[in-house]
């Protein structure tokens, strides 16, 4: 279970690695049509990866809560960084910015991470 959890997790972050390099270059094409679904997909998969890492954590017995927090603070201080650059670019050209669908997942999968570790991770 751990090591197809794993590959899963792993492959998401390469999904992260190539969206993310995505936004970077239609932002900088400034390709405003895209904006929207590139900001919901990194907050889907940001949302995904946070789930997943949370499990791997939970059934690893070297993971610590405080390796958690920090290797899923440092993974969302990048999605978070290139979902508020689309959110000014968006704000700037008047188009509105999908929060919900963009911050939903990442909030819901937090918030499974607090449970985790509230119940003893």
């Amino acid at each position: 279970m751990y090591s197809i959890l794993l590959v899963v997790h792993i492959a998401g972050a390469c999904v992260t690695a190539i969206v993310g390099a995505y936004a970077v270059a239609m932002l900088w094409r400034r390709e405003e049509g895209k904006y929207s679904l590139s900001a919901s997909v990194l907050g889907a998969i940001a949302g995904f990866e946070v789930v997943t890492g949370t499990l791997l954590s939970v059934l690893s017995l070297q993971v610590t809560a405080l390796s958690l927090c920090a290797n899923i603070i440092a993974y969302l201080s990048i999605v978070l960084f290139l979902e508020a650059v689309l959110f000014v670019r968006m704000k700037k050209i008047s188009i509105r910015f999908p929060a919900g669908v963009a911050l939903s997942p990442i909030v819901a999968s937090l918030l499974g991470m607090a449970g985790a570790i509230g119940y003893g991770l």
